[in-house]
């Protein structure tokens, strides 16, 4: 008995254990940070297209929007791009990851052409 306990109390390994340990929870919380920021990405380029086209489909622009302007070679016919960004703060994955890469954002951008028709002469409300 004790010996088991005198076995049970003995710090053999401990130091190699924690060795090992730290830097592969480091790693798995690196690539865990990772795979969130990429798929937080591919969610946001989603919203922000499908936000751009419903924007586009009603004519609307926000007042956090760009608009641009583009020649259609019709003088009856009018076509402006509307830009929508949508940003987000990085997942908070592995501590510490803001002040390691200065505190940087995931910014992304959906777009879509608004088709006047001819009826309405270039003007901005729905015909």
């Amino acid at each position: 008995m004790k010996r088991f306990l005198k076995y049970l109390h003995s710090e053999d390994g401990n130091l190699e254990s924690a060795l090992v340990l730290i830097p592969l929870i480091s790693l798995f919380l690196a690539t865990l940070q990772l795979i969130a920021t990429v798929n937080f990405r591919n969610v946001d380029m989603t919203v922000a297209q499908n936000q751009a086209s419903e924007q586009s489909v009603w004519q609307q622009i926000n007042s956090t929007d760009n608009e641009v302007k583009l020649a259609s070679g019709s003088p009856f016919e009018k076509l402006r791009l509307v830009i929508v960004n949508v940003e987000r703060e990085l997942p908070q994955i592995f501590p510490g990851i803001n002040t390691l890469i200065g505190g940087r954002k995931i910014r992304t951008v959906g777009t879509a052409v608004i088709e006047e028709q001819e009826e309405c002469w270039g003007g901005y409300a729905l015909c």
